[in-house]
């Protein structure tokens, strides 16, 4: 038995983890490899057209917008991991920021 058949992986694969930044360079990368290797995920986006484009690909969706705190919130309703992958410009800290706010208390156990 290998590392890779150890209780983690059945928690793992088990897990919804939010994946942000989804139809961006990393994020486009990370969401085909979760979905190569099955973990499953949603993706938050802010737009209905960005929504809709990943959505057409087969990636569940969930909207949420960096600079709507609610809208975090209820994104991460529910949700125990998150992959926080954000625009890195001027508003990189005060987003991020916001995000690790709202997984605290929405009580993500791990954000990444």
């Amino acid at each position: 038995m290998s590392a890779r058949d150890g209780p983690w992986q059945k928690r793992f694969l088990t897990t919804t983890i939010l994946l942000t930044g989804a139809t961006g360079n990393t994020g486009q990368v990370i969401a085909s490899q979760l979905a190569a290797r099955g973990v499953p995920f949603v993706a938050m986006a802010r737009s209905d057209a960005r929504r809709r484009e990943l959505e057409a690909l087969g990636i569940t969706t969930v909207h949420g917008d960096f600079d709507d705190p609610q809208s975090l919130e209820q994104a991460l309703a529910g949700i125990e991991r998150a992959y926080l992958v954000c625009t890195p410009d001027e508003h990189l800290v005060a987003r991020e920021g916001a995000f690790i706010r709202a997984a605290a208390s929405a009580g993500v156990g791990h954000v990444v």
